[in-house]
């Protein structure tokens, strides 16, 4: 089995219990934006987003979704008032998915702008009603009224970008976790393997290579499995680490995997 399956594993076992929801609030024609969860710091995702629901007069579609370099965040305009909801699949590196995640948008109509603008001209028709009729000399009024100058220049509201995060699920145990280790050190995996003998070409091929590789017996309690890792060397710091481990992969062109020094169990 190699490393590609082995992390595979790991993250098929993360996936999460549930779809995390969040109901938000907006407005129609402002910016809405929702940002997925990542599983981890570490690794490669991949964020497919579609329309799960939208007012029946809307003709928001795919092409409207703005995605960020990453497409991790999503940002759309509402065209109607309503419930829109999106969904995300989270997926690792090799396609599997490891969680699905839901943001819920509830837009209404922003009557703001129009009440402010209907208030004004009420408040300046009745003063100019109250003037007329309070003498009989129009003439005189008209001289004692100051200057009437038009009524300000409202701003038409900007878009707004709004971010939300999803609601966090409580996540599976990661298999080998309960294995004993050295926080102060690190070394670096390049595969794991079902027998002894299949671990021990590969790390033959690495010591050939010039890598100081050696095999280590692991048991994964959550799984009732043992695998043989094949491993390479010790280090204080992990950018040392990662070094080594960059010179390996381009070696093998296989993946490697830095962790900390683990004891035998």
């Amino acid at each position: 089995m190699g490393i590609k399956q082995y992390i595979t594993i790991i993250l098929s076992l993360l996936l999460l219990a549930g779809c995390g929801k969040d109901s938000n609030e907006g407005v129609v024609g402002e910016y809405q934006s929702a940002q997925a969860e990542a599983p981890g710091d570490d690794g490669i995702f991949e964020y497919t987003w579609s329309i799960v629901q939208q007012p029946d007069a809307s003709i928001l579609a795919a092409d409207d979704i703005e995605l960020s370099n990453d497409d991790q965040t999503v940002s759309f305009i509402p065209d109607q008032t309503g419930n829109y909801e999106l969904s995300v699949i989270v997926s690792d590196e090799f396609g599997d998915e490891i969680s699905t995640q839901s943001f819920t948008f509830e837009i209404i109509e922003s009557d703001e702008v129009m009440d402010d603008e209907d208030e004004f001209e009420d408040e300046y028709a009745e003063d100019t009603t109250t003037e007329s009729t309070a003498s009989t000399d129009f003439d005189s009024v008209l001289d004692e009224m100051p200057a009437w100058e038009p009524p300000p220049t409202i701003p038409e509201p900007k878009p707004v970008r709004k971010s939300y995060a999803p609601r966090r699920a409580p996540a599976k145990p990661v298999p080998g976790a309960t294995i004993p280790k050295d926080p102060n050190r690190y070394t670096i995996q390049t595969s794991a393997k079902r027998t002894f003998d299949a671990a021990q070409q590969s790390a033959e091929y690495l010591m050939e290579a010039g890598f100081d590789s050696y095999i280590q017996k692991a048991y994964f309690k959550e799984t009732d499995e043992i695998w043989y890792r094949v491993r390479v060397g010790g280090f204080e710091s992990y950018s040392a680490a990662v070094a080594v481990a960059t010179s390996i992969r381009n070696l093998t062109n296989g993946e490697t995997w830095v962790d900390h020094v683990r004891l035998e169990n």
